[in-house]
């Protein structure tokens, strides 16, 4: 190859990678600035190739990842959403529960074989719901549902429950 050839090629090579060079980040540019804003609730936002911060909309600082093939844009981490309110059960609905519970405990220590006889063991819902109505608060009956799981667990486990 002469001294001309040789000039000619390396000149030709250089255009091609010059011009590839700048085709390329051409693309890059014009990829990265395709979606310059981002959802305003979104606080990390993924451009399809690079994590990037968000505020307020506006894309900030992004990792400079090069990817060949780029995924949809989103947000990555979105704001928790609220937490939601918990409903005001009723003194009602409370004892209403804490009945059913209790008869459905006195036939579990029975499946059980296990005998109890005080006043917090037996089979009559009303008597039940009656006394939960009695107090000012159905959450202060909670304490009875607790000591009759525990005489059931200690039933189950071949000691005397009550």
């Amino acid at each position: 190859m002469t001294y001309r050839e040789r000039a000619l090629t390396k000149s030709l090579f250089s255009s091609l990678c010059f011009g590839l060079c700048v085709c390329i980040v051409l693309l890059a540019s014009a990829y990265a600035h395709a979606a310059d804003s981002c959802p305003a609730n979104c606080k990390k936002w993924f451009d399809g190739c690079n994590n990037c911060d968000c505020a307020n909309g506006s894309i900030g600082n992004c990792t400079r990842m090069l990817c060949s093939q780029p995924q949809p844009a989103r947000c990555i981490d979105p704001p928790s959403a609220a937490a939601p309110t918990a409903r005001v059960v009723t003194n009602e609905e409370g004892c209403l529960a804490y009945a059913r519970a209790a008869v459905d405990q006195y036939f579990e220590l029975k499946a059980a074989g296990c005998n109890c006889w005080n006043g917090r063991w037996h089979n009559n819902y009303e008597v039940h719901q009656n006394w939960c109505l009695s107090l000012l608060n159905w959450n202060v009956s909670r304490p009875e549902f607790d000591l009759r799981r525990t005489d059931i667990a200690r039933c189950k486990g071949g000691r005397r429950p009550c």
